[in-house]
């Protein structure tokens, strides 16, 4: 067998066990993703932070394929037998499931590097001794890079907006970034990407979000000494 050939063998059959692993996790992920739905409409209707770290328990999708159970349950391993036959025995199906997780990343990612080379070229601007980035698009405030975040306002907000309502946006973003949500978004983005097989992760990344902002919201109401009210009325005003 010559040395290409030997390789390309070598590559079907790492493809054929990643596929496994990230099978089984699928597998996990579609009750995961019921289960975190449902407990956040009923027991952590209420709890804004629980509602927030019930989300991290999708940081163990990746690694569950290797559960022991998968290998010793004899229940599972008539459930999952099928699916592991016909994975094993079909060369294309690992091939397919690498080339999604690739299209996947360039996707995702590649929408993220295209919007910070956008966010790079925008005028800037000082709230405080913070410097932000400033567009004329429509948008809300957010916060994009890892390693050196960059905080975008709309324009019009940098005009009508006084100095104490600009610094508590910016607070806003700068707390998203303390409490590691830039992070744990990129963490869901590879959890989309290797179990791309359930699309209900990407219909749930809305949910996320928006638990996480009322995470951010209510340590930014305590910050400013509690007030609610007011905090809430800078927020109406940013959706006119």
């Amino acid at each position: 067998m010559s040395s290409l050939s030997q390789f390309g063998a070598f590559l079907d059959s790492s493809a054929v066990y990643l596929t496994l692993q990230f099978e089984r996790c699928a597998i996990f992920s579609f009750v995961l993703t019921g289960i975190v739905m449902l407990l956040r409409r009923t027991v952590f209707s209420r709890g804004i932070f629980a509602k927030g770290i019930l989300w991290s328990l999708f940081l163990m999708i990746p690694f569950l394929g290797k559960l022991r159970l998968f290998y010793e349950n004899v229940i599972v391993l008539m459930a999952t037998g099928r699916l592991i036959y016909i994975t094993t025995h079909c060369l294309w199906i690992g091939r397919i499931y690498m080339a999604g997780i690739a299209v996947a990343f360039v996707c995702i990612f590649g929408k993220r590097l295209h919007l910070r080379r956008i966010v790079s070229r925008m005028g800037r601007t000082y709230v405080g001794d913070r410097e932000v980035r400033v567009t004329d698009m429509n948008i809300t405030p957010f916060t994009i890079g890892l390693i050196r975040p960059m905080i975008v306002l709309p324009q019009i907000m940098v005009t009508d907006y006084s100095a104490a309502e600009l610094e508590t946006i910016v607070q806003h973003e700068r707390i998203h970034g303390r409490l590691g949500h830039l992070w744990w978004y990129f963490a869901w983005d590879i959890i989309r990407c290797l179990i791309w097989v359930n699309p209900f992760l990407s219909v749930c990344q809305k949910y996320l979000r928006a638990d996480l902002e009322d995470m951010c919201d209510r340590v930014c109401i305590q910050n400013t000494g509690g007030d609610a009210y007011a905090y809430g009325q800078m927020l109406l005003k940013s959706l006119k």
